[in-house]
């Protein structure tokens, strides 16, 4: 029973790690997240009607209308809804940087401060957007709205990228914990002459496995901080699939020791069939007697 509780402890937090998309949220995560469906579905919209304009534009252009008249208050309005959902994206996490337990609360205020300033510059060219007037205003107010997003997509990955590095540095303190248990049972079946050589190496590979991902886990964090997402992704990538190695070994080792432990048992089992017969064989002598 403890071996099966030892190995669901680690397929727990093996799952945490390898779907990083699946977590709990709380209410406020939640309402941030309805939040940011809604501004998605009004950038949807305002899209969907801005198309429809700028067709038109088009093929009035090419038809050679001088009356042709670029859709100023569709560009302006797609851009606000734009906006708007950049901003509800930055929102959602945000609150999920507060839930995150693993996140001391300098790190929280430093991430969100990062985030709040996004949102602010993104604030300040909504009311740029109110100016336009123009075909070329409008190309420029996009164009900077394109390399805000740009710079706040990096912010959240790096953000992210933290966060997952941090819970993977979490799990494999568990799986050290789960560690410990194996040698245990090692322990145990060596003082009942269980050959137990083949389960050590197993151990031994899983422990190398969770040193290489802690490891590539630290530096992932490093590369996220220093701004080096490519990097970091590489490392919490490499992170993961040492991760998934370290429990393909012990699940290896966990069999291992579930036969050697069926083998005790049958033995024992044996012994006592052994000792009744020898009891049975023993009662006619004693009645002869």
């Amino acid at each position: 029973m403890i071996m099966k509780k030892t190995i669901l402890i680690f397929a727990v937090v093996l799952m945490a790690l390898s779907v990083s998309t699946v977590f709990a949220e709380s209410d406020t995560v939640v309402q941030a997240r309805q939040n940011f469906l809604k501004a998605q579905s009004d950038y949807d919209l305002a899209r969907a009607d801005w198309i429809a304009a700028r067709q038109v534009y088009v093929n009035a252009v090419k038809a050679n209308n001088t009356n042709a008249t670029f859709p100023i208050e569709q560009s302006k309005a797609i851009l606000e809804k734009l906006i708007d959902r950049v901003i509800a994206h930055i929102q959602v996490v945000k609150d999920r940087i507060q839930d995150a337990k693993i996140l001391s609360d300098s790190e929280k205020a430093n991430f969100s401060g990062e985030l709040d300033a996004d949102s602010a510059s993104l604030s300040a060219l909504k009311a740029e957007v109110q100016t336009i007037t123009t075909k070329d205003q409008y190309k420029a107010v996009a164009e900077k709205i394109k390399l805000e997003r740009q710079k706040d997509l990096k912010n959240i990955e790096t953000v992210l990228g933290i966060i997952e590095a941090e819970r993977g540095e979490r799990i494999i303190d568990q799986a050290q914990n789960v560690s410990a248990k194996i040698e245990k049972y090692i322990d145990n079946l060596k003082s009942k002459g269980v050959d137990t050589s083949g389960i050590e190496g197993l151990l031994t590979e899983y422990r190398n496995d969770l040193s290489l991902a802690s490891s590539s886990l630290a530096d992932a964090k490093n590369k996220f901080a220093a701004g080096s997402n490519e990097d970091g992704r590489d490392a919490l990538k490499a992170g993961k699939r040492y991760i998934i190695d370290a429990n393909k070994a012990l699940k290896e080792g966990v069999n291992m020791i579930k036969e050697a432990g069926k083998g005790i048992r049958e033995q024992q089992r044996e012994n006592r069939r052994e000792m009744r017969n020898n009891i049975s064989a023993l009662k006619p002598l004693n009645k002869s007697r």
